[in-house]
């Protein structure tokens, strides 16, 4: 088994020692390489490793290394982990075809060089019906065009984690490639986008192993994210890389919106933002009923103290009364004080719901972000 990360005291001299030991060699993991010392490494692991049954590579390059089509002589027969953060690997497709015994693939920060078509990547995938866990990130964002979904999908029978970062339209037409009836576990993030079509995205979570539906929801608004968290017993997480404000709220609209079905049975919501958040930048009210719509069945709303006076001021509109969460019962929001505007908003809103019959108990809300929010008091 060999490690080595620069922080380590052994030097680069022992490793290359090490990796002249073909037949004996089981496990790989390098961390935090320049390409220049991975270069090194890599010029000596050109026969191939038969024994090799786990294989990490990092790279810290911001722009990367990239692998030849002589790595361990083309292939890795044995291997049952692939790891790569940083590398592009042109000839991955057909390096992992021998490795049918792969459980666990993560490529992470895949560079521009290394693109791999989601019709490519799922034709690789195709070949691992062991693999349990797929990680696919790249390092920047590639225009993509979807095609029409095809009319058979790829089974992958033992897929219980996949973790995604990269735009949008990547992750639509790679979902609709493949089926995975085990998969319980979802960790997405999307580049910035002016527009999130997530049809595919909708279908698949869909057809997750859930033991039962999502009653309750997270909304997190950071300086530069914006994410929402379903509580399930399997963590089901989406977000979005972004700073401003409002394209936080625009994001989370249209991602919520785009899971209408799978949120309509949501009864709580807690809608947090970070106190280091800018608010600066100008959010319509139109914006947080957007946000706000697929809620349907929710009965207790929960705002942090940063985006209170935002959202408050958004209640007051006629829809928010009278179309938006109609099945609210009770809001709670961080900061709220006894008197001043924020107060006479509240008190118009609560007013207007009681006159349409949909009466809803305002109080203030003392948060804290890993506690129960019914536990906390008046």
């Amino acid at each position: 088994m060999i490690r080595y990360s620069p922080n380590e005291d052994q030097g680069e001299g022992n490793v290359i020692d090490a990796l002249e030991h073909h037949h004996r060699i089981s496990s790989i993991d390098f961390e935090g390489l320049t390409s220049h010392v991975l270069k090194r490494f890599i010029t000596v692991m050109q026969e191939p490793l038969l024994a090799l049954t786990v294989l990490r590579l990092q790279c810290s390059d911001e722009l990367g290394s990239a692998i030849p089509d002589t790595f361990l002589g083309g292939s890795a027969p044995r291997l049952q982990i692939l790891a790569l953060e940083g590398i592009a690997f042109p000839t991955f497709p057909r390096f992992v075809l021998p490795a049918t015994h792969l459980t666990k693939l993560q490529l992470q920060k895949i560079p521009d060089a290394g693109y791999i078509s989601p019709e490519v990547m799922v034709t690789c995938l195709s070949v691992l019906p062991e693999l349990e866990e797929l990680v696919i990130g790249f390092q920047s964002s590639h225009p993509i065009s979807i095609d029409p979904p095809p009319l058979t999908r790829v089974i992958l029978p033992a897929l219980t984690y996949l973790e995604f970062r990269g735009v949008c339209g990547y992750l639509e037409d790679l979902i609709a490639r493949i089926d995975s009836p085990t998969l319980h576990s979802l960790d997405i993030w999307f580049f910035l986008d002016l527009i999130f079509d997530i049809p595919q995205l909708q279908r698949f979570i869909r057809h997750m192993d859930m033991p039962e539906p999502c009653k309750r929801v997270y909304i997190e608004l950071y300086p530069w994210s914006a994410s929402i968290t379903f509580e399930l017993p399997t963590p089901l997480h989406l977000g979005v890389k972004c700073e401003r404000l409002d394209w936080q709220v625009s994001s989370m609209a249209q991602l919520c919106n785009g899971l209408f079905s799978l949120l309509s049975e949501v009864e709580l919501l807690e809608v947090n933002g970070d106190p280091d958040l800018q608010v600066e930048s100008e959010v319509e009210s139109m914006q947080w009923l957007e946000l706000f719509h697929p809620f349907t069945a929710v009965q207790g709303l929960y705002v942090s103290k940063k985006l209170g006076p935002l959202i408050a001021q958004a209640l007051v509109t006629g829809e928010m009364v009278t179309g938006v969460l109609p099945s609210l019962q009770s809001l709670s929001l961080g900061g709220l004080e006894p008197s001043g505007s924020i107060q006479e908003v509240l008190m118009s809103f609560s007013a207007a719901r009681q006159v349409s019959g949909r009466p809803v108990i305002v109080k203030r809300w003392e948060q804290d972000p890993h506690r129960d929010p019914e536990d906390d008091g008046q």
